[in-house]
């Protein structure tokens, strides 16, 4: 039986089938140890559908081989692959390949994605081979050939369903990329949803220094899933042999790895460990609860002018109740974090709830939440739950959850406490738990106003859209309180920003960047990080930002990925990026958009957010 595996370089994805033995792509060339005159040529294809016996007979040919070369053939056939040389050291196998037959087991679907480096690519391909001879089906693609036309997050979406297994390969430069993240939550959330738990998500680090930067939310979701890391070649094999184990024993992804290879998936040196030592902008800023009186210790934070005082100034006041509202990559989150070291200075108690990063399962069920929401609570403030002394399910959960706050937790910490919840509007989309919960967190506001014990509360509410379903005025804390909507960076924001850096922007160039950016944060950022880096120009800057080479693609690639999980705003979308002139939509659709950040709202009108997703996206879903 032979099998496949297949190279993902355009949509929509095709199985190549096996060529006689004499029109393969590669050619390995088997280097025999000092004193060892036979010299043999093996063919193997990669990219390419084998079978079981070729690449078994291929390693019983040479049992005492050390390196492996796979170079290109020259001809009519070496054209049609765009793969440069690789070279993969390798050592006798241990796996005994004929264990893992086809006949044995049901083939099954890996998919491989990978980035488009020399190293990546090498070690990609001898899983790919490896795997191949063990019997499954193999899917490879890198995010350059995976990422093409206007319909490619609907197929790899489709290949995630498919797909038993799915193995991603990253490097330095991908923990801190957006659509790196965004590849996992969403095989995440497959995984989580499909019948079996399918695929097993499996992430390997390539020659990531214990010390390299990981974003925050990459990090959430690393932490749900199997890392290994891959320092030199002699693991790639350790890795192979720990894949196939763990494919052996699927769906039961709890059975425990065979001692040899404990050290390899369990050591926590070889985990990817996140860090914030860097001075390149990352794309998500990480809620902090500071334990010391001095504060943050963060690279450079522009102030936000005049809201963090405002801010400042609220917090101490009893019962104080805080909303901030802005899009994605506005600055909610560094704004909330120096709310709470402030409060940590003001000798307050301090917990922090992440909505964004909390089972969807939970966030749906009333009951579900409010028992997390108080046992969190308790955890952080080093607090024994005591749940069951306090509650009574007979007075409800809203009843119970009041009498635990007060009778509890209130009257045992005696310093006010600041509860933040960042990404509340994460609930918007189950109307009755979000009716019930905020109705909640305004009845624990309105008692402040009238019970000491209350008035030690205070509130901070962070969202990333506006509440776009019916909600009674007087039950929700979304309309009471300081209101912080934060807007994109000014001209005099960025100059200071400029200043910082110690570069030298014409007021023509600062113009063109303000119109091409529209002054969006992290885009700023991260065009002033690359700026002073001096790896690329502001005319290079400003000429390239939408081809694959521009600084700007992996965040646009994400942003469009995230747009084609809610097909229902594509078309109200489209009518923005149509209009000449800012243009009125429904509510809630406005609402959505605008917290992905793509439109900006005044008085009811809509308009996109800057030059470059007007570009972008007008080339995609329009012309």
């Amino acid at each position: 039986m032979m099998n496949q595996v297949t190279n993902i370089n355009s949509f929509p994805v095709r199985r190549v089938h096996t060529k006689p033995l004499k029109s393969l792509n590669y050619r390995l060339k088997m280097t025999f140890p000092q004193g060892q005159q036979e010299q043999k040529e093996t063919f193997l294809p990669i990219g390419k559908k084998t079978t079981n016996s070729a690449i078994y007979n291929q390693k019983k040919a040479s049992p005492h081989s050390k390196k492996v070369v796979a170079q290109k053939v020259s001809g009519k056939e070496s054209q049609k692959n765009n793969r440069s040389s690789l070279k993969i050291q390798k050592k006798n196998s241990t796996i005994a390949l004929n264990d893992y037959s086809v006949a044995s087991k049901p083939k099954k679907k890996i998919l491989i994605a990978y980035p488009q480096q020399e190293l990546e690519i090498s070690i990609a391909d001898a899983l790919a081979q490896e795997l191949a001879g063990a019997g499954y089906d193999i899917f490879m693609g890198t995010r350059q050939s995976i990422c093409q036309g206007n319909i490619w997050t609907q197929q790899i979406e489709a290949e995630y369903q498919q797909s038993d297994c799915l193995i991603f390969l990253l490097t330095q430069s991908s923990l801190i990329s957006e659509l790196a993240t965004e590849a996992l939550k969403r095989a995440i959330t497959i995984s989580k949803t499909r019948q079996e738990q399918k695929p097993l998500i499996i992430v390997i680090g390539v020659n990531i220094a214990s010390n390299t930067p990981v974003s925050y939310k990459l990090q959430s979701y690393l932490n749900q899933i199997q890392q290994w890391q891959w320092n030199s070649p002699e693991d790639t094999h350790k890795i192979i042999e720990t894949i196939l184990n763990q494919l052996g024993q699927f769906p039961d992804k709890s059975t425990p790895l065979p001692p040899q290879l404990l050290n390899l998936s369990n050591n926590s040196q070889s985990k990817i460990n996140p860090t914030s030592s860097t001075n390149r902008p990352v794309y998500s800023t990480q809620p902090q609860l500071s334990t010391e009186r001095e504060g943050l210790n963060t690279p450079f934070y522009l102030e936000r002018m005049p809201y963090q005082q405002q801010c400042y100034q609220k917090i101490v006041k009893p019962g104080a109740l805080i909303r901030i509202c802005a899009p994605r990559q506005m600055g909610k989150t560094s704004l909330l974090n120096r709310i709470l070291s402030y409060a940590v200075k003001q000798n307050y108690h301090t917990v922090l709830l992440d909505f964004q990063h909390t089972d969807k399962q939970i966030l749906t069920n009333l009951d579900q939440l409010v028992h997390w929401f108080c046992l969190a609570i308790a955890k952080q403030l080093n607090l024994p739950p005591n749940l069951e002394e306090y509650w009574n399910e007979d007075f409800g959960i809203k009843a119970s959850s009041s009498i635990y706050l007060e009778d509890y937790i209130l009257r045992t910490i005696k310093e006010p406490i600041v509860i933040a919840i960042e990404e509340i509007s994460a609930i918007f989309e189950e109307i009755g738990v979000t009716q019930d919960f905020l109705s909640l967190l305004r009845c624990w506001h309105e008692k402040a106003k009238v019970n000491p014990l209350w008035a030690k509360l205070r509130l901070v509410l962070v969202q990333s859209t506006d509440a776009y379903i019916p909600l009674n005025i007087n039950q929700s804390p979304l309309n009471v309180g300081l209101g912080i909507h934060l807007p994109s960076f000014s001209l005099e924001e960025v100059e200071t920003l400029v200043r910082h850096d110690q570069l030298s922007l014409s007021p023509q160039e600062m113009n063109q960047l303000m119109k091409l950016l529209g002054g969006h944060p992290y885009l700023i950022q991260l065009s002033l990080y690359y700026l002073s880096q001096k790896k690329l120009t502001v005319s290079e800057l400003l000429e390239t930002p939408l081809t694959d080479s521009g600084i700007y693609n992996d965040h646009l690639y994400c942003l469009y990925w995230k747009l084609q999980q809610a097909p229902h705003l594509m078309p109200p979308f489209q009518q923005v990026l149509l209009s000449p002139s800012p243009v009125p939509l429904e509510h809630h659709l406005g609402c959505q958009l605008k917290s992905l950040g793509l439109v900006t709202v005044n008085n009811g009108q809509y308009s996109v957010s800057c030059e470059l997703y007007q570009r972008y996206f007008s080339d995609r879903l329009i012309n």
